[in-house]
């Protein structure tokens, strides 16, 4: 009745995957090999499943909902945050999905509060628990925590590792790592955010809020430099590696709204999310943004032209967090359906790998996912 068919390991009853159909799940078959599953479903569409997962990208199962992930700066660690049934913050190694370590000591749900300190060994977490947590990221004990006025919706590193900034419903302020001691609040009483990040250079703290819209503080001052017109209700905020620009995702729609930082000019939006936006991020090296979305898809974008480059498709619920690996090549997705998953962000890298498999062309669906533009057949004739 969820509209997934899912494969399960015989001996150990562990979920290894699902495949969403929109109207629901009639029937199932597995070939002969084991290497595909064909499900039938209410719609009429007969769909064919790779079901043997491809080696170097694993998934992440943790059984709970995921709202926040993060990559380690060295591109080694995986670490996602989220609740259901209690809360759970868990460090992963990248390569083979196996889980490393647990923070445990939040009592309540981890929406965007998960980030690793700049030199990778530190973990800091924040919670609707009202508490801040710093973790050495070895041992999996709390070094320090903190009690916030209002529930943690987001904690950031500043890019020297001195400082880190939280965001609650209440208030956006500014602390000291090495002391756990609030150095200062951004904004007056009740401004809050929902999510807050550091510019490149940690000169500048922009906040997201549902209240207020995208703001832009002096982190040495305090001071408020520029508020983002247009839009309010904006749930997730970031830079582009170079500083120039502010990308925002927004909860009363699915727009995603692009700015100059200087300016504070609206240069574009991208269209094509169909549900509220969750998370955006940049590329590292900013020429894609990447947003994530209730509609259960995150998306690749153009940051020049606005263009939609490609769909991923596979999470069963909507889709809260999105990461890019220090490197690029890899994107990040963490998702209410209770995984995080990886992506080749080059789609003829993921394109050999399926062409590989399949003993057909590409569905003309399945070449609007991946974003193949040209006419010609993607995979060669079997």
């Amino acid at each position: 009745d969820d509209n997934t068919a899912r494969m399960w390991d015989a001996q150990s009853g562990q979920e290894l995957g699902r495949y969403p159909n929109p109207a629901g799940v009639l029937s199932i078959a597995v070939s002969p090999d084991g290497n595909f599953l064909l499900t039938g479903s209410r719609d009429g569409v007969t769909r064919l499943w790779d079901i043997k997962p491809k080696v170097g990208l694993p998934s992440f199962n943790d059984g709970r909902v995921i709202s926040a992930v993060a990559y380690s700066p060295n591109g080694k660690y995986v670490l996602t945050g989220g609740g259901g049934d209690g809360s759970r913050v868990s460090l992963w190694d990248a390569f083979n999905g196996q889980r490393l370590q647990e923070f445990i000591g939040h009592t309540e749900l981890i929406n965007y509060g998960v980030a690793f300190s700049p030199d990778g060994r530190h973990v800091l977490t924040g919670s609707i628990d009202k508490s801040i947590r710093l973790w050495d990221i070895q041992t999996g004990e709390e070094i320090y925590k903190i009690i916030d006025s209002g529930e943690v919706q987001s904690v950031v590193f500043s890019p020297d590792g001195k400082y880190f900034a939280s965001a609650s419903a209440n208030a956006v302020q500014l602390w000291n790592f090495e002391t756990g001691e609030k150095v200062r609040d951004f904004g007056g009483v009740d401004q809050g955010g929902s999510r807050v990040t550091f510019s490149p250079n940690g000169q500048l703290l922009a906040v997201a809020s549902e209240k207020d819209g995208a703001r832009l503080f002096e982190v040495s001052s305090g001071q408020l430099i520029h508020h983002f017109a247009g839009q309010t209700k904006l749930h997730s905020v970031a830079f582009s590696p170079d500083g120039r620009y502010l990308v925002a995702g927004s909860v009363a729609n699915a727009d995603v709204w692009l700015w100059d930082v200087n300016t504070g000019q609206n240069l574009r939006q991208f269209i094509g999310h169909t549900d509220i936006i969750w998370s955006v991020t940049f590329s590292p090296d900013g020429k894609y943004i990447a947003t994530a979305s209730a509609d259960g898809t995150a998306r690749l974008w153009d940051t020049q032209t606005g263009q939609e480059l490609r769909r991923f498709i596979g999470h069963s619920a909507g889709v809260e967090g999105v990461a890019f690996s220090p490197d690029g090549k890899y994107l990040l997705t963490g998702s209410d359906d209770g995984t995080a998953r990886l992506w080749d962000v080059d789609y003829h890298t993921t394109m050999d790998y399926l062409c590989s498999r399949l003993q057909r062309d590409f569905t003309e669906e399945e070449r609007a996912q991946y974003g193949i533009a040209d006419t010609s057949p993607t995979c060669p004739a079997k």
